[in-house]
């Protein structure tokens, strides 16, 4: 869904979609478990700053 959407956007420009799948998966366990289910916080503290990290480093 939305959520799919999102680790799709930031980062399968980073990946391509070979590891998608796994990626989106794992994102999610970390949205669960670190972040209590709050996608602001995950999305601000967690997913764009690891995007924007890969980014460069790609």
């Amino acid at each position: 869904g939305d959520f799919a959407s999102l680790v799709r956007n930031l980062l399968g420009p980073i990946y391509g979609d070979n590891v998608m799948d796994l990626l989106i998966r794992q994102a999610r366990d970390i949205l669960v478990c670190a972040y209590h289910g709050n996608l602001e916080n995950f999305v601000r503290a967690y997913l764009s700053p690891a995007a924007a990290l890969l980014a460069e480093v790609k």
